[in-house]
């Protein structure tokens, strides 16, 4: 099933010829497939699995922790999470465990607020993006989409996002904070999107 209508068809035809010093054909149409998708799809529900290592300077992995996250969407400044499960370790936690060791990543800076993400046409003005070329991903056409934060504050991040050539969805975020604590030397993001109610929505995250 796709809701690639030819209403939505010809108005990326339009916008392929848009001018102007921020014109980017390309995010045209991922922040137009967004705003869709959020009027098809209201008040998103979506539960995806969250991975995460942390690492020493001699890159030894030194704690691990695999959840089930569940997402409540409405908008770009309108989601939050919860975990609903956690493993720490390989170890599953009771509910005092999950609550203890989320207040424990918030704490150190490891899991933050609102991210101001570059598919959104509210933050698009404080990015700059590089079409980085042509690429298949998993048997599909897609573009590889390079964006920098224009500034390095609390919620802006730097990366890459893989976008589908024939729908603009977007198929796989990579990506790390402008700002991250003073404790840790580096941040990795990873958002690996998976085709559900006829979407490309976030299924994983590392």
């Amino acid at each position: 099933m796709t809701f690639r209508t030819a209403a939505f068809t010809a108005a990326l035809a339009t916008i392929i010829f848009a001018q102007g010093p921020d014109s980017f054909p390309i995010l045209d149409g991922v922040i137009m497939r967004q705003n869709r998708l959020l009027e098809e799809l209201k008040d998103i529900i979506i539960t995806g699995d969250y991975d995460y290592r942390e690492m020493n300077r001699n890159g030894k992995v030194e704690k691990t922790i695999n959840s089930q996250r569940r997402i409540y969407r409405k908008g770009p400044d309108q989601e939050y999470s919860e975990v609903v499960s956690l493993r720490l370790n390989g170890v599953a936690l009771d509910s005092a465990g999950v609550k203890r060791e989320v207040d424990n990543l918030k704490k150190q800076g490891k899991r933050s607020g609102k991210t101001r993400m570059p598919y959104w046409e509210r933050w698009r003005s404080d990015y700059d993006y590089t079409n980085l070329g042509e690429r298949v991903w998993n048997g599909i056409d897609a573009w590889t989409i390079a964006f920098a934060a224009r500034q390095a504050d609390k919620g802006y991040i730097n990366g890459t996002m893989i976008v589908s050539r024939d729908s603009f969805d977007i198929l796989e975020l990579d990506f790390k904070p402008t700002k991250i604590p003073s404790v840790i030397r580096n941040m990795n993001f990873k958002i690996v999107f998976a085709r559900a109610y006829g979407w490309w929505l976030p299924a994983r995250f590392n």
